[in-house]
């Protein structure tokens, strides 16, 4: 079996499964082509990257996986020289540039952040979450975390049976946990934060935070 450009000649087209690697389609290219009968070519498309196997000639799974990655460089090299992979670049840039100032500024309000204020709090969180969520982001994390935690916020606080979704408080510190333990691993997409914190403030809000804490004087 040889790999290459598509000839022209009869080919079979093998599609890559949901979720499957390069390495384990390769095997699933080979099979096919030991399977053929026809001496029909096998075609696969792996990422945008077109492989053909010929199932008359002897190949093994490391060529088919040493081509796609030659090619996916290739493509990457012409993509990233072309002018929309430059106004990309840019961009890309332009938006680092951006996070990182934002950060800064996020870590100097820390210093004066109000921890008695719940949707504060969440809102600072998710804010720095989102603008340093990226291993390109310069800022110490840990220190943020520590910071939190000094202050009785940890991270996956009142998880399972220690969650109470009557209590304000509780709620908060669960919904700092989650995002504290999304910092702790930069570079995770975590959407729900924000999710978690609009349904919080939508339960409980400023007014209602206020009467528990005005319960908790009584």
């Amino acid at each position: 079996m040889s790999i290459g450009i598509p000839t022209g000649e009869v080919e079979k087209i093998i599609k890559p499964l949901g979720g499957e690697s390069i390495y384990d389609f390769a095997h699933q290219l080979i099979a096919a082509a030991n399977k053929e009968s026809e001496g029909r070519k096998i075609i696969g498309v792996f990422n945008g990257v077109k492989i053909i196997v010929d199932p008359t000639e002897e190949i093994y799974s490391d060529n088919i996986v040493n081509f796609y990655l030659k090619e996916a460089k290739k493509g990457r090299e012409e993509y990233k020289n072309s002018p929309e992979g430059i106004q990309k670049e840019k961009e890309y840039r332009k938006n680092l540039e951006f996070m990182q100032k934002k950060t800064n500024k996020l870590i100097e309000d820390l210093n004066n952040l109000n921890f008695s204020d719940y949707e504060l709090i969440l809102e600072w969180l998710c804010d720095f979450e989102n603008a340093s969520n990226n291993t390109n982001i310069f800022c110490d994390r840990e220190k943020v975390i520590s910071v939190f935690k000094e202050h009785g916020f940890d991270i996956d606080a009142n998880l399972g049976e220690n969650i109470d979704e009557e209590n304000a408080e509780n709620i908060a510190k669960f919904i700092a946990g989650q995002i504290l333990n999304g910092i702790s691993k930069c570079g995770k997409i975590r959407p729900i934060s924000s999710i978690l914190v609009k349904n919080r403030k939508q339960k409980f809000g400023k007014h209602n935070q206020k009467i528990e804490e005005l319960k908790k004087n009584l």
